[in-house]
């Protein structure tokens, strides 16, 4: 990082720590918002926006890991649910689009292999709370990845 520094900047919502340019976050740094159940971003930041790798820790405890572009996700990325599934593929700002593996059965016990099934990107909001296996679609993976 050229021209910055590390340090931390206190927001009126929160505290970042990590490397800093302008007065923004810039580099990779970590910024926890002061609600009760401590969200956080630990990743890449481009002049104080979200850009690039990084993870997400929401207060409901679930956890995006991915790409993000002017602090949304937007490119590949994997939603970890307080269930145990995984749901992995593309956002487009902020958006699902496309199809996404949905991983099941991820700890491994009595030797089985993790499982999967396929779903559409509109039917993600639905999944977390189905406890059963979604039917797999047949649309095409989405041909707007870009980063």
């Amino acid at each position: 990082m050229r021209g910055g520094y590390r340090g931390t900047i206190n927001y009126m919502n929160g505290t970042y720590t990590g490397e800093i340019w302008k007065n923004k976050p810039h580099g990779f740094g970590k910024i926890e918002w002061a609600d009760d159940e401590k969200t956080s971003y630990e990743g890449e930041w481009i002049e104080g926006k979200m850009f690039g790798r990084g993870t997400m820790k929401f207060q409901n405890g679930i956890i995006y890991d991915g790409r993000w572009k002017n602090n949304m996700k937007h490119g590949f990325g994997s939603m970890h649910y307080n269930n145990g599934k995984v749901a992995e593929g593309y956002w487009k700002s902020d958006n699902p689009i496309g199809q996404f593996k949905i991983i099941y059965n991820i700890l491994p016990r009595d030797n089985m292999l993790p499982h999967y099934t396929i779903i559409n990107a509109d039917k993600l909001d639905d999944f977390e709370v189905d406890d059963g296996v979604s039917e797999a679609t047949t649309n095409e993976p989405p041909s707007d990845n870009d980063e």
